[in-house]
């Protein structure tokens, strides 16, 4: 029959997670021939699940510990973030998957929920040969590096070395190497040893350091 209906709680409300009951009263247009009348329902709200947004991290070079520019998400709702791996984890080389579990204020009526990006950890490697040289007193010796590029490696790398005769010296062409994630460059490096240096086998280390990313490369020298 014609009449008008009053909903408890009305349109439009937002509901706490739960089983709520929904109420409604009818009241007919017709009052002399017919009474109000009321009835009831019960309905399961389930809790929301937030929406966490995270943006891929940009590659990062090994040794890197993971920070703020990595574990950076962030929600609809306000909640705490728990990382793994943690702030401040050195990652391996190569593809890593990062993971999120955030736990809302309101637990009441928001679900915990997670969420996973995949992070490039990039390095080098260098390699010098030969491994050993033997030269008389006051000739040079000469070395050829590769530097290789690991997962995407991009940035430059700067090269130095020490343990060489006493009073020689280093010579790097070119000093600083940039690598592009693909290619390998070659590099020389010539030792200096000046006239009547003292006679022996000495080993030298050539570094190789891009940031904190440092790597080595051992090798022998025999003045004879």
């Amino acid at each position: 029959m014609p009449g008008t209906f009053a909903y408890t709680p009305a349109a439009g409300t937002v509901l706490s997670a739960g089983l709520q009951q929904l109420q409604v009263v009818f009241t007919p247009n017709d009052t002399t021939k017919y009474k109000t009348a009321t009835a009831s329902v019960m309905l399961q709200v389930n809790k929301a699940t937030p929406s966490i947004a995270w943006a891929t991290p940009a590659p990062i070079t090994y040794g890197t510990p993971l920070g703020a520019a990595q574990l950076n998400a962030s929600a609809n709702v306000p909640g705490s973030f728990s990382y793994s791996p943690a702030a401040r984890t050195i990652l391996p080389v190569g593809a890593q998957t990062l993971k999120v579990t955030f736990t809302p204020t309101d637990t009441t009526d928001y679900a915990s929920a997670s969420t996973s990006v995949v992070l490039q950890v990039t390095d080098f490697t260098i390699a010098a040969t030969p491994s050993s040289e033997t030269i008389p007193s006051g000739h040079d010796a000469s070395y050829s590096l590769a530097l290789t590029s690991l997962n995407g490696f991009n940035g430059p790398v700067t090269l130095s070395c020490s343990g060489g005769p006493p009073n020689s010296s280093c010579s790097f062409s070119p000093v600083t190497a940039n690598l592009n994630g693909s290619s390998n460059p070659t590099m020389t490096v010539e030792l200096y040893p000046q006239m009547n240096v003292n006679h022996g086998t000495f080993l030298m280390t050539i570094t190789a350091q891009s940031g904190n990313d440092v790597h080595t490369a051992n090798v022998s020298l025999t003045v004879r």
